[in-house]
């Protein structure tokens, strides 16, 4: 019965699930994660690059050690990865306590989201990005991380097929003899690169996450998709609950 009501009042600082977003969920994804994972993903890969490159020879596009399209493929998937993963839980619990001033609400899915059966829709709207939701069991926790760590790299594969050969052009317009110095343009590149992909990359674990809360909602008098709230339910039992009080008084009296 405890359990039962910590859930209620949990959910009861989550606020109701909306078809369109706010003007202030707008301000939110391109605020914070848009403009915001840019600049703090142009910082991080930035200073990791400054450490990379900051005593070596003339970086090469190809060879080894000091690749610089290798390393770009392994950005594109740590930093995919850790995006969709970080982002999806951060956003979830922003979501699940109305953090002020965005006061983010749940987001309905549309029909294509919300009657996917099969596909990779289903298969990625079965995960649940809120990893920091308090009260669940260790071992629930983990199986939310390693599956949105699977999901996030699946994101990653059509990114990298979009941004790799994007940087492999600009590599070549850069330098056709396939070298850049070490400083300062391989950490700019490396921080252009995380950042632009901070840009385009984040707000995606983001609409997720506010479509997934909102499949997850109550969806109070949502009759018409053939599903029954469970505030509904909560609502015929109170109502059986009167009339069988009833029933039982009149037949204390009789």
């Amino acid at each position: 019965m405890e359990n039962k009501e910590q859930t209620q009042k949990k959910k009861s600082t989550m606020l109701p699930a909306v078809d369109e977003p706010t003007k202030m969920m707008w301000v939110y994804i391109v605020l914070m994660k848009i403009i915001g994972a840019c600049i703090l993903n142009f910082s991080i890969n930035f200073l990791i690059g400054l450490g990379q490159y900051w005593h070596k020879d003339d970086i090469r596009f190809w060879q080894f050690p000091n690749t610089l399209l290798g390393d770009t493929a392994v950005t594109i998937f740590i930093q995919g990865v850790l995006t969709w993963v970080i982002d999806g839980m951060l956003t979830s619990k922003d979501i699940r306590t109305a953090a002020k001033p965005w006061e983010l609400h749940p987001l309905r899915p549309p029909a294509w989201i919300r009657d996917a059966k099969s596909g990779p829709v289903h298969m990625f709207f079965t995960a649940n990005p809120d990893i920091l939701e308090p009260g669940i069991p260790f071992k629930s926790r983990m199986t939310r991380l390693l599956s949105q760590i699977i999901r996030g790299l699946l994101y990653c594969l059509p990114v990298f097929f979009i941004t790799w050969p994007l940087t492999v052009g600009f590599l070549y317009a850069y330098n056709m003899n396939e070298t850049m110095r070490p400083f300062p343009d391989a950490p700019l590149f490396k921080g252009f690169l995380g950042g632009g992909m901070g840009a385009y990359q984040t707000w995606a674990p983001t609409v997720f996450a506010l479509y997934k809360k909102g499949m997850e909602s109550e969806p109070v008098g949502d009759e018409d998709h053939g599903v029954k709230s469970d505030h509904l339910v909560e609502i015929k039992l109170n109502k059986d609950e009167e009339g069988l009080t009833t029933s039982s008084t009149g037949a204390n009296q009789v």
